[in-house]
């Protein structure tokens, strides 16, 4: 079934997300994590007992300077995660955790071959501060995140996005509310991204609330222009700078700032998201940015597309026409 970009129409909303089903799901992982024991996260049974602290460290990197790969495991476990993803035959984890220039990255396999690529990536910073107009907060940062069936290919009628090589697993939604999880146990009180892709922003809008209105406001034009075109069609013409403003004829050149979620209700955030200002240079926004698709600017680039994608985007131009 083709997705067309219309139907995110009406969840494009700042912080569109918690309808009373999400709410439930929620409070449901909030009870899980509250029986589960700090130090079972943290302990890691395969420890070799005499080595020196820095022996532990180089052999036993932690996740967010926290959960070990037993504790992650657990955490999978415990959750349900382990049950939903043995519905797809990945039976056997095994996980791979990296920290470096405090970004840690946490890599799940379900091989012990790390050469394969990886079912779940989740890269991500803590500490990092935000500056909005009356305050600055210090956030957990989602600097990458990925689900795909490598096992898997795209079948006729699905559309790869950019940078997927493989299907998406669909469990979005739950890696999201586990990531919100995370930030519970590690005291934090903000998640901050900042959307690489056109589609990423689009779907993070539910979740998330942009912190520059007028980004939003290209999104929302953009997809009401263009209700028809599959999303990944549009995030691909994006990607490739085939888009351009209609009042100057410039390219769009994807460059977005960053979204934020409050972990809970947030009076200073929320403030800044109902200030007047905000409203304003929405609605200004809304009233400026209108767009056309460059098809000379798509031929230019067409190598770069996936054929599926070649096909959508030429029966629209031809559909134009």
């Amino acid at each position: 079934m083709v997705v067309k970009v219309g139907k995110y129409i009406t969840t494009l909303l700042n912080g569109y997300y918690l309808t009373a089903k999400n709410i439930a799901f929620r409070v449901k992982l909030d009870s899980i994590r509250k029986k589960i024991s700090p130090y079972l996260l943290t302990y890691d049974p395969h420890l070799i007992e005499g080595l020196s602290l820095k022996d532990l460290e180089e052999e036993s990197p932690k996740f967010l300077n926290f959960y070990t790969t037993h504790g992650i495991d657990l955490a999978l476990e415990k959750y349900g995660i382990k049950k939903i993803l043995s519905n797809f035959g990945i039976k056997n984890l095994f996980y791979k955790i990296k920290t470096e220039n405090y970004t840690d990255t946490l890599s799940i396999y379900d091989t012990q071959n790390y050469d394969k690529p990886m079912i779940f990536q989740l890269i991500m910073t803590m500490n990092k501060s935000f500056c909005f107009d009356n305050f600055r907060c210090n956030s957990l940062v989602i600097e990458w995140m990925t689900l795909q069936n490598y096992h898997k290919s795209f079948k006729s009628g699905k559309y790869p996005l950019p940078e997927q090589n493989y299907p998406g697993l669909g469990l979005g939604h739950i890696a999201f509310e586990m990531i919100i999880q995370i930030a519970k146990r590690l005291n934090f009180n903000y998640i901050v991204n900042t959307p690489d892709h056109f589609h990423n922003a689009v779907i993070y809008s539910k979740y998330f609330y942009f912190k520059r209105p007028s980004d939003l406001a290209i999104i929302r034009n953009l997809i009401t222009e263009y209700p028809s075109l599959n999303l990944a069609v549009l995030s691909w013409l994006v990607t490739e700078e085939s888009v351009v403003f209609k009042h100057n004829h410039e390219v769009l050149k994807w460059d977005p700032d960053f979204m934020i979620t409050p972990i809970s209700p947030c009076r200073k955030l929320k403030k800044y998201f109902t200030n007047p200002d905000y409203k304003k240079n929405y609605q200004d926004a809304i009233s400026k940015y209108s767009f056309y698709i460059d098809f000379d600017l798509y031929l230019a680039k067409k190598r770069n597309y996936p054929l599926i994608i070649q096909k959508e985007i030429e029966i629209f131009m031809d559909s134009t026409i």
